[in-house]
């Protein structure tokens, strides 16, 4: 069922997949400024991230055949990018953006989860650490056991889409916190 609904959002075009990720974020906003106070919140949010997190790895590495040979990664940043300049696919173009969509959530959501008393630049490193190591581990792994192309572009693009998460995350609502989140 998972696997259906990651080929359903894939299969998308641009502005609608991007017209869901930001519903979901007025939603968890709205959310967050209605329930984060009450004691199940954290919980909620922390069983939502977990899920997710299982989500990405399922997507990333279970949801894929094994390759007969393995392909050498692809280290040069930005690689896509010079691909598509080049006349090469623009299908490559969605792929990165559906790279920094399925790592969205778990930025917003891990981010919610950190000590309220850290500051914004603390979150925002903090996040974007912790999902490049997960997104560069998944893509060893992808290289190692032959599940596709490792390549750097991905982390960077997952990598992305966490920090825009933990930044739609640092949005403060009238009443919620209003004037206690320190700049910087």
């Amino acid at each position: 069922m998972l696997h259906a609904l990651l080929n359903w959002f894939y299969c998308l075009p641009f502005t609608q997949a991007l017209f869901f990720l930001v519903i979901f974020s007025l939603f968890f906003l709205l959310f967050r400024q209605r329930l984060g106070k009450k004691g199940f919140w954290r919980p909620g949010v922390a069983l939502f991230a977990l899920f997710w997190l299982l989500f990405i790895v399922s997507a990333t590495l279970f949801n894929r055949g094994i390759s007969e040979s393995r392909t050498d990664p692809a280290l040069i940043p930005f690689l896509s990018y010079y691909s598509v300049l080049s006349g090469g696919n623009k299908e490559i173009l969605r792929s990165n953006f559906m790279n920094v969509a399925l790592f969205f959530p778990a930025g917003l959501l891990v981010s919610e989860l950190l000590p309220q008393g850290w500051r914004r630049r603390k979150k925002l490193l903090f996040v974007s650490l912790l999902f490049a190591l997960l997104s560069a581990g998944i893509e060893y792994s992808q290289f190692c056991f032959a599940l596709g192309q490792a390549e750097t572009d991905d982390v960077i693009h997952n990598t992305l889409g966490a920090l825009i998460g933990a930044l739609i995350c640092c949005v403060k609502g009238k009443s919620a916190n209003a004037g206690k989140d320190a700049p910087g």
